[in-house]
């Protein structure tokens, strides 16, 4: 299998998010997962009672390397494959099934993510030699080990009024909590949503530990943080968008978040630290900012020391630029509709500091100014928090759940 071998429209989807990557996914190659001298049906993997065909796993490498996930594609193939197993195994066990409809469902939920219709997605996956019931295979797997995980931990998963309570209670009121994050900010462009939406999904999921996510914000980051691996200073957890709060609350150090919507752009953050500190205003519920282009000839940070020795608040600006109402731009806006590129730099500043935003994603170079925030005491989301609190419960409770399934399984590799 060759990229040449593709159609046009999933060719042009996979070169969208090499093209966001910057350094790249790996290109797709020849899937050789069943040596010469084995059957194609002839076992390769045996999981417990279950056999995974050499078939199977070329299938699983097809359809692995097609979507461009990162890291070795015979390993995840492999991996996917006996976790699969493992996950059907347990449903059986509990007697549960997933339904024609329901799988269909999840499949074209699947296809939606490439901006493709279900009878599309399973065209475009043919023509790269996957057939239609190795992509059926891996989803009904995935929609059974919801069902599986649902049935075994929900009532243990369940939270309490006062877990919740304690949740909202680092939020602001009366607390000066504050985080020491990670980074991966991934601007979203112009009819390319679903392509970034989808690389974001997959960047996730390959990021097993700290390292891998310092390595991947410094290729893919557009943030200025990417040269240090994403890594920020330590942030008021006030000061940061009202969406990222109750799934910040629930982290452990290390835990990394799902992607999140911020804007203009798709937000992945490592926890590194929580600190509770003096107490604090609460959280604000409208940021007030300017921003400035420095897209002249002068080398941005000398644009930005001269302009800074100007200004000490954002009415200065008016002064500087007089007769220019163009050259700069100030805005009021809630706290959750920050354009997704200026959220940690905003969160990082006090009313009339600024920084120097670098260029990134075809913007110039930014003098961002910190106009002021307007305080607005809140309760906060008690059921964003509750769910927050209960999915990341339940992903623990599903992962230690597999890796027991797993060293508790026979495979016998042929």
């Amino acid at each position: 299998m060759n990229g040449g071998k593709m159609t046009a429209r999933l060719q042009t989807w996979m070169r969208g998010l090499r093209c966001l990557a910057m350094a790249g996914l790996a290109a797709l190659g020849v899937a050789t997962a069943a040596p010469a001298q084995h059957s194609p049906f002839a076992p390769a993997i045996i999981v417990n009672d279950q056999t995974i065909t050499w078939f199977d796993l070329e299938q699983r490498e097809r359809f692995v390397d097609a979507l461009g996930t990162p890291g070795d594609v015979a390993k995840e193939a492999e991996k996917g494959l006996v976790q699969d197993a493992l996950r059907i195994q347990a449903a059986r066990d509990l007697g549960i099934e997933i339904d024609d409809e329901t799988l269909k469902a999840g499949m074209e939920e699947f296809a939606g993510r490439a901006n493709l219709s279900l009878d599309e997605f399973l065209a475009e996956l043919e023509k790269v030699g996957v057939y239609p019931e190795t992509f059926r295979h891996f989803v009904r797997a995935g929609l059974l080990w919801r069902e599986v995980v649902r049935a075994r931990f929900a009532p243990r998963a369940r939270v309490t009024d006062d877990e919740v309570d304690r949740a909202l209670s680092m939020a602001g009121r009366g607390r000066g909590v504050r985080v020491l994050l990670s980074e991966i900010i991934l601007p979203l462009q112009p009819g390319r949503e679903a392509e970034i939406e989808a690389f974001a999904k997959d960047l996730r999921a390959a990021i097993t530990s700290p390292a891998a996510f310092a390595e991947a914000a410094r290729r893919y980051s557009a943030a200025s943080t990417a040269i240090s691996g994403g890594k920020l200073d330590w942030l008021p957890l006030a000061n940061l968008p009202p969406a990222l709060v109750p799934t910040l609350l629930t982290m452990d150090n290390g835990d990394v978040t799902d992607p999140i919507p911020l804007g203009n752009a798709i937000g992945l953050f490592l926890m590194r630290g929580l600190d509770e500190g003096p107490a604090v205003p609460p959280p604000a519920q409208a940021i007030e900012f300017a921003v400035v282009p420095l897209s002249g000839k002068t080398p941005a940070a000398e644009a930005f020391a001269a302009l800074r020795n100007q200004v000490d608040t954002c009415d200065d600006l008016y002064g500087v630029f007089k007769g220019r109402p163009e050259a700069f731009v100030r805005r009021s806006v809630l706290s959750g509709a920050v354009p997704g590129d200026l959220v940690t730099p905003l969160a990082a500043l006090d009313p009339g500091e600024a920084t120097l935003v670098p260029a990134a994603a075809g913007r110039p170079a930014r003098f961002v100014m910190l106009c002021g925030r307007t305080p607005k005491i809140a309760d906060g989301d008690r059921q964003a928090v509750r769910e927050a609190l209960f999915n990341r419960r339940l992903a623990a409770y599903a992962d230690g759940y597999l890796a027991e399934l797993e060293a508790d399984a026979i495979i016998v590799r042929k």
